[in-house]
């Protein structure tokens, strides 16, 4: 039970095979995980013939021819239980170099749980038992069904897919390819011929009759507004805006002259000439108004103005 590998491990639906079962014990359990879904195809098994003594060289061979040989995916290194000594090999240091130096992946299963060796420690993966390393390198089955219908239902989507896509491109190409049939250019080129004529003929209605009615409307509208009438209309509005105008003067040259009046009559009232006129005087000095005593010194010469004329005084006595 050393050194077996497993490579593309394929389940099928039949019951087990008890000889096989028989001959390696260590896969009945994953016979049983799996509800008896049994056989297992290329599976290659490079087990050791030697004694006790040269069993660590025989498992080192083993792997080495493994690796040469290069045919599996993975190598499953295990030995039922045992006592320490049936398993020291495992501990041994030219084994743990070649397990930790294999270009192939492995798996270490020696004995049971409890058992520990240096060949568990170097190699990729340790599994408790042989049973347990069959188990890990084989796959859950159910799982691996729903993977299969799930990518075929990927693979049932995507064609289906495909098609409508094949089917919508073959749609477009018959489509293109009835556009640019000879038949469907030339109906094409006389629906575009008969338009022309259309607006050819429209366009020769527009430039002949368009011009006579347009003559006909404008003669009418000269009649209508003839230069006759419009003078007469003109001069008899003429007539009363002039009117209109002169009345408006009046009114407005009797209302300025009477404010005029009453400006003046104002402003005479509040005059300095009215107020010398009722006998007052204005008495200046350099200019300036006099309106206190101590505006002026004795010596001073100072201005006196009347109704008519001016005096001219000095100062000689100052009264508070």
């Amino acid at each position: 039970n050393t050194g077996n590998a497993w490579k593309n491990v394929d389940l099928t639906l039949s019951t087990g095979d008890p000889k096989l079962s028989a001959a390696h014990p260590e896969l009945s359990p994953w016979y049983l995980n799996y509800s008896q879904i049994a056989t297992l195809s290329q599976t290659k098994y490079y087990k050791p013939q030697a004694t006790q003594e040269d069993y660590r060289d025989d498992v080192i061979s083993s792997i080495n021819v493994a690796n040469q040989r290069s045919e599996v995916d993975v190598l499953l290194i295990g030995r039922g239980g045992g006592s320490i000594e049936d398993l020291w090999c495992f501990n041994d240091e030219a084994l743990a170099l070649v397990i930790a130096h294999s270009t192939i992946p492995t798996v270490s299963a020696v004995g049971h749980e409890v058992d520990v060796t240096i060949a568990d420690f170097v190699a990729d993966l340790r599994a408790p038992t042989p049973s347990a390393a069959a188990e890990l390198v084989s796959g859950d089955l159910q799982q691996q069904n729903i993977r299969i219908q799930n990518l075929l239902r990927a693979l049932q989507q995507s064609l289906k897919q495909l098609l409508q896509q094949t089917d919508h491109r073959v749609l477009n190409l018959f489509n293109r390819l009835l556009r640019n049939h000879p038949e469907t250019q030339l109906n094409q080129q006389a629906q575009r011929l008969d338009s022309l004529q259309a607006r050819m003929q429209a366009c020769m209605f527009r430039n002949i009759q368009q011009p006579a009615q347009m003559l006909a409307f404008k003669q009418r509208r000269l009649a209508a507004a003839t230069p006759l009438r419009s003078v007469l209309r003109n001069d008899t509005a003429l007539r009363k805006l002039n009117g209109r105008l002169t009345h408006t003067m009046e009114r407005y040259l009797v209302s300025r002259n009477t404010q005029v009046q009453k400006h003046a009559q104002l402003l005479n009232s509040v005059s300095p000439l009215a107020t010398l006129a009722r006998g007052y005087s204005i008495t200046s000095h350099q200019g300036d108004i006099l309106q206190s005593t101590e505006q002026v010194a004795e010596g001073d010469e100072i201005v006196t103005r009347l109704k008519t004329g001016q005096v001219h005084s000095v100062v000689q006595k100052i009264e508070p």
